[in-house]
């Protein structure tokens, strides 16, 4: 994958249709470099296709995500594959942010994977802030909001009065209506 550390890693491109079979197979036999290798594999075949990515990859991949998250969380190749798509891609011009789908499923895809970890990667916070200061592919898409919101906890920062006061009154108008 393009921007990714794959050490001596293969990178498995398979078709979509049978990622999520492959996956459930080599977990059976608890190969899980190959594991890797066919998630790498599926991360590096929509980085190829940014402009009109494949539905059923990104699908797989949260289906997976959803299923297990672990698979996610606890490998490292995989955890910066998928960070590595929320990085502008260099070959986009930059007088067009491009297509925001490949970077929204990769928030999907990891809040799915980190929703009950406790510690996040350090690598979220980079990537976070190189779209925040770059061209806010992701950071203010409104389906990002619950990862964009966990990374900032890593900033520790207490908002403004004005602003509690807001979303008091905001979560208390929608309690309302319940």
């Amino acid at each position: 994958v393009t921007g990714v550390q794959t050490c001596a890693l293969p990178i498995y491109e398979v078709p979509p249709a049978d990622l999520v079979q492959l996956v459930d197979d080599a977990l059976d036999v608890d190969d899980l470099d190959r594991v890797d290798a066919l998630l790498c594999g599926a991360v590096k075949s929509l980085r190829k296709e940014r402009a009109k990515p494949d539905q059923l990859i990104w699908l797989s991949l949260m289906f997976l995500a959803k299923v297990n998250p672990s698979l996610f969380s606890s490998s490292e190749y995989v955890k910066e594959a998928l960070a590595s798509l929320l990085k502008r891609d260099v070959k986009e011009s930059y007088k067009s942010k491009g297509n925001s789908l490949v970077p929204v499923a990769a928030c999907g895809v990891l809040m799915a994977a980190f929703q009950d970890d406790r510690h996040w990667p350090d690598l979220f916070v980079r990537v976070y802030m190189e779209d925040a200061i770059g061209e806010r592919v992701w950071v203010d898409h409104p389906d990002c909001k619950l990862f964009v919101d966990n990374v900032l906890t890593a900033f520790n920062t207490v908002l403004p009065a004005q602003v509690r006061r807001s979303e008091e009154h905001t979560s208390e108008l929608q309690s309302r209506k319940i």
